[in-house]
């Protein structure tokens, strides 16, 4: 299930199951084809994990669009891709339409409006620069299985979709992320002893990032409930984590720092916390940040969106802070690595 922290809106499996179905019938109805990609740009929601789903079960590979950029790093983000479509959640229709014009230019040949579950409604008449609502497109399809037919043919290996890297050496470059990369991704809160009895909450970490796919992928495959935020914020996120029942938090490291900074509160730990997870969560806060919230356990791991390996320090007490794990000889076994410098 997922729940929407501000709204307490709650969707389930079978709505987010239907969806996807629909989406994927509408992509195949519209004549788009395994391995073209079509991007997508939308705040936090249940239909963000809808729409890329949906469009896998089909073989069609989503770019998930950084919501903070517009421009030519927005045009660029969507043609590097070589994307033909792209949908716009109804909160960033203004980026979008300073777009339009080069984004056809470039080959997008289908611009999409999808407002369902957004708190900001779409326009009572789409702007013509607009093709279609998504929402309308979708509604009165089939919301059943899709045939085997269509989900056939898609190996392991392709690409499910496209993550950005952040932009801070140039323009944001695509990277792969397969099938079979997110299904290991998402092993890694299992190995963390993180079940589907779990509540997780995502912290307000961006669908379109790494880090929130973490939450988003345990929910998917093992059928946890993740709390879902648009943004962080440092003065809400215990009050959320103690109303919503949260037992496992995700961060990346700059947010245990904000959150440190904060003035204490009760709610600071009235929370059912057992685990954190993330990574960079650095060694100057990591002591302060685990007992002043009292948090059990720390799950830090490390890897990069277009890197090809990882580690994790499973920490279960004070004394395991900052340890660095080392591959024992049945993993170096399973999965040969080696890591290397190079002088670039």
């Amino acid at each position: 299930m997922f729940i929407d922290a501000i709204t307490g809106r709650q969707t389930t499996f079978g709505e987010v199951e239907s969806m996807s179905n629909q989406i994927g019938n509408w992509a195949v109805n519209a004549g788009f084809r395994k391995g073209q990609v079509i991007s997508l740009m939308m705040d936090n929601r249940a239909e963000y994990i809808a729409t890329w789903l949906g469009l896998a079960k089909v073989g069609i590979v989503s770019a998930l669009i950084n919501t903070n950029i517009k421009g030519k790093p927005l045009v660029h983000s969507i043609t590097s891709a070589e994307c033909v479509g792209a949908i716009f959640g109804s909160e960033h229709l203004e980026e979008a339409a300073l777009a339009a014009e080069d984004l056809r230019e470039n080959g997008v040949q289908t611009l999409l409006c999808f407002s369902h579950g957004s708190t900001v409604a779409a326009p009572a008449s789409l702007p013509s620069w607009l093709d279609a609502s998504l929402d309308e497109a979708i509604a009165g399809l089939s919301a059943e299985r899709i045939s085997d037919d269509l989900r056939s043919g898609i190996p392991v290996g392709s690409t499910l979709y496209y993550i950005y890297t952040s932009g801070t050496t140039g323009l944001p470059k695509p990277c792969k992320i397969s099938h079979i990369k997110w299904m290991n991704f998402s092993g890694m809160l299992p190995w963390l002893d993180c079940s589907s009895e779990d509540v997780v909450y995502g912290s307000g970490l961006p669908f379109y990032h790494s880090g929130a796919n973490l939450g988003v992928n345990h929910t998917v495959r093992a059928g946890s409930t993740l709390v879902v935020r648009q943004k962080f914020t440092a003065t809400q996120h215990w009050d959320d984590c103690a109303k919503h029942g949260c037992t496992v938090m995700q961060y990346i490291g700059e947010l245990g720092r904000y959150l440190v900074a904060q003035p204490k509160k009760d709610t600071d730990t009235s929370h059912k916390l057992r685990i954190a997870v993330g990574n960079g969560l650095r060694p100057e806060i990591w002591n302060e940040f685990q007992r002043r919230f009292n948090i059990p356990e720390i799950g830090e791991f490390y890897g990069a969106t277009e890197g090809n390996g990882g580690c994790i320090n499973h920490c279960r007490n004070y004394e395991g802070q900052g340890a660095v794990g080392r591959a024992g000889a049945l993993m170096l076994k399973m999965r040969p690595m080696n890591i290397v410098k190079f002088d670039v």
